[in-house]
């Protein structure tokens, strides 16, 4: 017996001269992570799940949704290698085939030659993987061009926004495409290249016939150049558009600004089949979090009052029923369809239970 005290006092830390056992330690650091992260992930669902309460743009303060519906104006913008035209933004992007770090399946470094926007000096690369390799930079440094002049108007006011921070994700009215050709204004890169290099989103234009890439027959040679093209076009007819207002301008929401054909109905309903696919992914890590805390509730096993519901519980489900009744605590907090839920599975069970003969 005095061994075994021995041993736990061994395991135990002295914090301002009180003695913790480890297990409190790891207990109470375990509960208190997965509680924040849980009610952290709920907030940040919740907070992007607030759109659907937006009011219209006058309505507005800083901390509300808004929406607008209207027809978008913009004024004609171009740029070096686009002629102008009615855009509402132009991407374009610089890059160089240069020499990048790499890591095998077997977790062995090595170097490579790939298109990059960020070349990295090989100097910096691990040892024995490519340092001596030559550094190729960028003759050229691209950003996206977003049109200023860019407004959705309403009963007869204009309400400017960034078409840069418009949610094309899900291309609905508004997607990022290829620029015709005859649009182009060719200078020191003048090769278009093959429409199955990239993605159906972007154009490539080469330094030169040397640096397309046709990796059947051969591969660039380092220190090539080329760009990639993309612009966002004008679209006609009514959108909605919903962000913060920020004074006479719409800025983003939850870091874009959502958009769809038609109405602010038109929008929710459009966005909904994303949510109900976000909520369900959500659903996995909020599981991982249960688990956390009922292992925190465990490890604090020896500071918690025993549940005697059921005779013979063991400490295992003990810790399991008060992480069970923690997050059902904590859901209902930040969803009151889970109360309605749970009441009414408790008023159905109870009335459909055999009652007692007196």
């Amino acid at each position: 017996m005095k061994e075994t005290n021995e041993k736990n006092n061994n395991n135990d830390f002295n914090v301002f001269g009180t003695k913790i056992s480890q297990q409190i330690i790891y207990g109470s650091i375990t509960l208190f992570f997965s509680i924040g992260s849980l009610l952290t992930l709920l907030l940040s669902h919740k907070f992007s799940l607030s759109y659907r309460n937006a009011v219209p743009f006058e309505q507005g303060t800083e901390k509300t949704p808004v929406y607008v519906t209207g027809s978008i104006t913009i004024e004609e913008i171009g740029s070096t290698n686009i002629k102008s035209g009615k855009y509402l933004a132009i991407d374009e992007r610089s890059e160089v085939y240069a020499w990048a770090h790499a890591v095998s399946k077997q977790q062995n470094n090595f170097a490579r030659t790939e298109w990059t926007e960020n070349p990295q000096d090989p100097e910096t690369f691990p040892a024995g993987s490519g340092r001596g390799k030559p550094f190729h930079k960028k003759s050229l440094n691209l950003k996206t061009i977003s049109n200023p002049t860019a407004s959705i108007v309403f009963n007869g006011k204009k309400i400017k926004f960034d078409p840069s921070k418009l949610d094309t994700s899900l291309g609905e009215g508004f997607k990022y495409e290829k620029p015709s050709v005859e649009n182009l204004t060719l200078g020191k890169f003048n090769k278009i290249g093959k429409l199955e290099d990239y993605n159906k989103e972007r154009l490539l234009v080469y330094e030169n016939e040397e640096c397309e890439v046709d990796y059947n027959v051969k591969v660039p040679s380092e220190g090539c150049e080329r760009i990639s093209l993309s612009v966002l076009k004008m679209q006609e007819g009514e959108f909605t558009l919903l962000g913060f207002a920020n004074g006479d301008e719409l800025v983003p929401f939850d870091d874009r600004i959502k958009v769809a054909k038609g109405n602010f109905e038109n929008l929710k309903e459009y966005y909904s089949s994303y949510d109900s696919i976000s909520g369900f992914f959500e659903s996995f890590p909020q599981f991982f979090l249960f688990l956390g805390i009922w292992l925190g509730f465990y490890f604090l096993k020896e500071k918690l009052p025993k549940i005697e519901l059921i005779s013979g519980f063991s400490d295992v489900k003990q810790a399991g029923i008060l992480a069970l009744c923690t997050t059902i605590i904590i859901k209902l907090v930040f969803n009151p369809w889970w109360t309605i839920a749970l009441v009414g599975f408790v008023g159905y069970v109870y009335f459909k239970l055999p009652k007692k003969q007196s």
